[in-house]
C-alpha cells in the first residue's frame, strides 16, 4: 500500500483467474483478476436489465455514409464488437425499440467478461467498457461539460460506486477504454447536443484506441 509498509490483500473465491503476474506494478483500474460466470451467480452489471443474454437478438446493420472518426460502418455484431476491441468509432442510429440500448448493455457485459462471444476473443489486457446513458443527463449553460465528470457522477448516482481519484482518467489514456454512448437524440436542446458531439469527437481525437459506439435516432444524428 503506497505511503506504508503494509501489503494490500485482495480475496478471491476458488476459480477466480488471475490476470496479474507476480511482482507486477499495478495502479488503480487495473483488472487483477476475473471471477467465472457460474461464481457470480445472478450479478448483473447491465443498470437493471438482467439475462441480458437471453433477451438480446443479435442485429444487423445497414451500411452509413458517416461514422464518428472515419471508421467504418460494420454489418453483424461480430465486425462490430471486434471493431471496438481495435479502437474503431462508429455511429449506430435506429429508431426507437430497435435495440439499441440493450445492443450497448450486451456489450458492455460482453467486454466485462460476464458473457462470452466465441468470434470475440478477450485479449490478455482486458478491455475496459464505460457506457455513458445520456438520457439522464442534465445540461445547464452556466456550467461547462466536462464527459469525465458526467462519467463520475453516473457512476456515484447509479452504481454507488466511489472510485480512485483520476481514475477515468488513467483508463482513457490506457488505451484498453471502451465507450458506449447511448441515446445522443435524447439531448432535445440542439445546441447542447452538438456540445456533446464536440467533446466526443475530441475525445476520440486526443486518445486514438479509443473504441466508441454512439446510438441514437436518425433525426437526432448530422
Amino acid at each position: 500500500i503506497p505511503g506504508s509498509d503494509r501489503d494490500a490483500r485482495y480475496l478471491l473465491p476458488v476459480g477466480a483467474n488471475i490476470l496479474v503476474r507476480e511482482k507486477e506494478t499495478i495502479e488503480p483500474g487495473d483488472v487483477i483478476a476475473k471471477i467465472p460466470r457460474a461464481t457470480t451467480k445472478t450479478k448483473d452489471i447491465t443498470g437493471g436489465l438482467p439475462r441480458v443474454t437471453e433477451l438480446f437478438v443479435p442485429l444487423r446493420f445497414a451500411p452509413a455514409t458517416q461514422t464518428i472518426g472515419g471508421s467504418d460502418t460494420s454489418t453483424g455484431l461480430t465486425e462490430l464488437a471486434q471493431g471496438l476491441l481495435e479502437g474503431k468509432r462508429f455511429a449506430l442510429l435506429g429508431e426507437p425499440g430497435s435495440g439499441k440500448t440493450t445492443l450497448c448493455k450486451y456489450l458492455l457485459a460482453l467486454f466485462a467478461g460476464e458473457i462470452e462471444l466465441a468470434e470475440v476473443p478477450l485479449p490478455f489486457a482486458s478491455p475496459i467498457p464505460i457506457l455513458l446513458p445520456l438520457r439522464p443527463l442534465e445540461l445547464t449553460s452556466e456550467q461547462p461539460l466536462a464527459l469525465v465528470d458526467v462519467m463520475k457522477q453516473q457512476t456515484r448516482d447509479h452504481l454507488s460506486l466511489s472510485l480512485p481519484e483520476g481514475f477515468f482518467e488513467r483508463v482513457l489514456h490506457s488505451g484498453r477504454a471502451i465507450l458506449l454512448v447511448d441515446g445522443l437524440d435524447e439531448i432535445g436542446d440542439e445546441s447542447q447536443r452538438e456540445l456533446i458531439r464536440d467533446k466526443l469527437v475530441g475525445l476520440a481525437m486526443d486518445h486514438c484506441q479509443l473504441g466508441m459506439l454512439v446510438t441514437g435516432r436518425p433525426a437526432g444524428y448530422d
